[in-house]
């Protein structure tokens, strides 16, 4: 007679482990990247200041297609500056006065219907400038290093005619529109002056006229408090 094994006979050697489920990728130790955003190039959310006042003019001179011409000039020499491998600091400082001129125009020309001719000369000369100050700092930035050695005191001397041009363009605008200040500042106290004489002129006319029915009212008084008084019809004297 067979006799029953005992239950832990039927145990196995080896005790199972059991494994647990493997961790999902999308842990939030792990975030999976977002969309990516293309910026402008002048965006805001940059944080080159220079570039962020470039942006801000570019936006504000839609409506007026000459000075948007000049602040896409200065964009393109913005953009030759931070390639250029040397005289970094000088390239910016070049776009920064550049960028001057364009912040007394963006003030001083509110009204773009309102532009005398004047300044529209200096605009155009402004943008010529530009286009020369681009080909010039292209130059600059793709020249191999022999070459900037070789012409270091060439270059420099390139750099400070291109500030010396831009400030004097700076003075150029800033006395053209200090001019045209004045000179709508003197149109409208002209007006006033022609007002007030005219003011003026109908004044003494309605003294006169008021003087004049005044004589004709008194006349019956005078001749009737002295009949020696009499006056000529035809001319109004009293005699």
């Amino acid at each position: 007679m067979r006799l029953p094994l005992p239950s832990s006979a039927r145990r196995p050697l080896f005790p199972t482990v059991k494994l647990k489920k493997p961790l999902a990728r999308t842990s939030t130790a792990f975030p999976l990247p977002g969309p990516l955003v293309k910026l402008e190039p002048w965006s805001n959310t940059l944080s080159d200041p220079l570039l962020t006042a470039l942006g801000a003019l570019k936006q504000s001179s839609a409506a007026f297609p000459p000075l948007e011409s000049a602040v896409n000039g200065v964009l393109a020499i913005y953009d030759i500056a931070q390639r250029a491998k040397t005289c970094r600091a000088d390239a910016r400082d070049v776009v920064d006065r550049a960028r001057n001129i364009l912040d007394i125009l963006a003030d001083g020309l509110q009204d773009p219907s309102m532009i005398p001719p004047s300044i529209l000369k200096l605009l155009e000369r402004f943008k010529i400038h530009l286009t020369e100050i681009e080909n010039s700092m292209r130059i600059l930035a793709d020249a191999n290093i022999a070459s900037r050695l070789v012409h270091l005191n060439r270059n420099e001397r390139m750099i400070r005619s291109i500030k010396d041009r831009l400030e004097a363009e700076h003075d150029d605008f800033r006395l053209a529109l200090e001019f045209r200040v004045v000179v709508q500042q003197t149109d409208q106290m002209q007006k006033m002056d022609d007002v007030l004489f005219h003011s003026r002129l109908n004044t003494q006319q309605n003294v006169r006229l008021n003087f004049r029915l005044d004589v004709f009212l008194a006349r019956p008084l005078l001749q009737w408090v002295d009949p020696r008084c009499y006056a000529d019809a035809a001319t109004g004297v009293l005699y």
